[in-house]
């Protein structure tokens, strides 16, 4: 049985099931439904893009972001998956 967690085409549809984050890294990793993802993986991969982001923009470590924060975020995440996914071995 492989590790990790199935990734189906009913989660990948359904918001509930995976935040934008969640979505930016299987993007980044071209993850699709068929495909296994570690959580821990997927955990440390965002704890270090919130870090490289909050050096980029001068925003202290662990500090939250505020309303424009978020969003410029969300979309640097979103660039930084396309660039990545560019760059991943099939």
């Amino acid at each position: 049985m492989p590790e990790g967690i199935l990734i189906t085409a009913e989660k990948l549809q359904d918001t509930k099931q995976y935040c934008s984050y969640t979505l930016a890294y299987f993007k980044a990793h071209r993850l699709i439904a068929g495909n296994y993802w570690i959580a821990r993986n997927y955990m440390m991969w965002i704890s270090n893009k919130h870090l490289k982001f909050h050096k980029l923009r001068g925003i202290l470590d662990h500090a939250p972001y505020n309303q424009e924060q978020q969003a410029d975020f969300d979309e640097w995440l979103d660039n930084e998956a396309e660039i990545k996914s560019k760059d991943v071995k099939i």
